[in-house]
């Protein structure tokens, strides 16, 4: 195995991770959440996990096509939508 392949499947890894870490975080801030914002995080909680399995998915079928760049930039996507998911439900509870 490559060295560009292992660090695909390490950021794929990562980005997994990840999401998990920024889905508990918002499940954590929903205990005393007002509706709007249970509805923001339960909106960025199925967004979270679309960007996973697509990245998941996407970063899979490139390592197997030979393009572990693309598998190691689609693998840290999850970390981007994490960012912006915190951003929207921060952005909903004021």
């Amino acid at each position: 195995m490559k060295g560009s392949t292992m660090l695909a499947v390490l950021a794929i890894g990562a980005g997994c991770v990840a999401a998990v870490l920024v889905w508990v975080l918002m499940m954590a801030g929903s205990a005393n959440a007002s509706p709007r914002l249970l509805a923001a995080i339960s909106r960025m909680t199925y967004v979270l996990g679309a960007s996973v399995v697509l990245c998941v998915a996407g970063g899979g079928a490139a390592v197997y096509f030979g393009r572990p760049w693309v598998a190691a930039g689609l693998g840290v996507m999850p970390v981007v939508v994490g960012v912006v998911a915190l951003m929207v439900v921060d952005r909903a509870s004021a």
